[in-house]
C-alpha cells in the first residue's frame, strides 16, 4: 500500500513477479531460489531475502 498522504513511515504490500521458463530450458527438474532486494525512493537498498527452493518441472 503506497503512503500517498506524504507521511513518513513504512510502506506495506505484496510484490508479484512472473518468471517464464519454456521447454527449451536445459535443466529438467531443476531447483532454483531467488534473491530479492528492493530500493526506496532515496535509492537505499533493503536487506536481501532468499526464497524457499522451487522445483522446475518441465515436461
Amino acid at each position: 500500500m503506497l503512503n500517498v498522504e506524504g507521511k513518513k513511515g513504512p510502506l506495506q504490500g505484496t510484490l508479484f513477479r512472473n518468471v517464464v521458463i519454456n521447454s527449451l530450458y536445459p535443466f529438467r527438474n531443476d531447483t532454483v531460489r531467488f534473491e530479492i532486494q528492493i530500493a526506496d525512493r532515496a535509492l537505499q537498498k533493503s536487506n536481501v531475502i532468499v526464497t524457499d527452493s522451487v522445483v522446475i518441472n518441465i515436461r
